[in-house]
């Protein structure tokens, strides 16, 4: 009969009455430590740019390494749900807590525990959404008149995505008033004001009621209207 450390061993093989050959297994040994909770911080979804892998372990980064994909490898665009998957690996000798929590940029994350070795992480971001009209007013040009550098009203759908308007008159005033007989172009500056909001090609501006050309900012915050008005009166 042989025995390690207290325990019984019962697979031996004998050799003559001269050798005995056995194995022991021997329990688990203890992991360095335990990551019981996992925070990782990525770069957010922004309209127009690629998806960055990078990814950053903000919670017991001495016990875990994370790798970073999308579920697009092409230019964010509104109107759509990303989604950030972490793949999370135990460094050697430490474990995963099989009932850890996550965060992705401090919000709450799904988390599937596949052993106590890797976990993978979700995350979800709201979509971005795209501003569909902008309805802007000011007063039109009228011989005598100064004119508005600032917009009356903006109105937008959905509501809220923008707030004000800059204008610049072309040609050049005469002392900020309009001159009669004279067609005056006001391009409008517009910046997006709502949150996790973007203009985009698609969306319509109108100017006192009549639509105008429209240029988006290459990040997608600020849109540009240009109308021409008819020419001012001669009194």
């Amino acid at each position: 009969t042989v025995y390690v450390n207290s325990g019984k061993v019962t697979d031996l093989t004998r050799d003559g009455n001269s050798k005995i050959t056995f194995t022991y297994q021997f329990g688990e040994t203890e992991p360095k430590g335990i990551a019981d909770s996992l925070s990782f911080t990525v770069t957010a979804p922004t309209v127009g740019k690629n998806p960055s892998n990078s990814v950053s372990v903000t919670s017991h980064s001495d016990k875990v390494t994370a790798t970073l994909s999308w579920n697009t490898k092409t230019a964010f665009e509104p109107d759509t749900p990303y989604t950030a998957t972490i793949t999370v690996n135990a460094k050697e000798g430490y474990i995963i807590k099989n009932d850890a929590n996550a965060k992705v940029n401090g919000f709450d994350a799904i988390v599937s525990w596949e052993s106590n070795t890797k976990a993978v992480v979700t995350y979800t971001f709201a979509q971005i959404e795209s501003v569909d009209l902008v309805n802007v007013n000011f007063g039109a040009p009228k011989t005598g008149d100064i004119a508005q550098t600032k917009a009356s009203t903006i109105t937008t759908t959905p509501s809220g995505a923008a707030k004000d308007g800059d204008i610049k008159w072309a040609p050049a005033l005469t002392e900020g008033a309009f001159d009669a007989g004279v067609e005056y172009t006001a391009t409008v500056s517009i910046p997006i004001s709502g949150a996790n909001m973007v203009f985009d090609k698609d969306t319509i501006v109108y100017i006192n009621g009549e639509i105008a050309q429209t240029t988006v900012s290459s990040d997608y915050k600020t849109i540009t209207a240009v109308y021409t008005f008819p020419k001012t009166f001669f009194f």
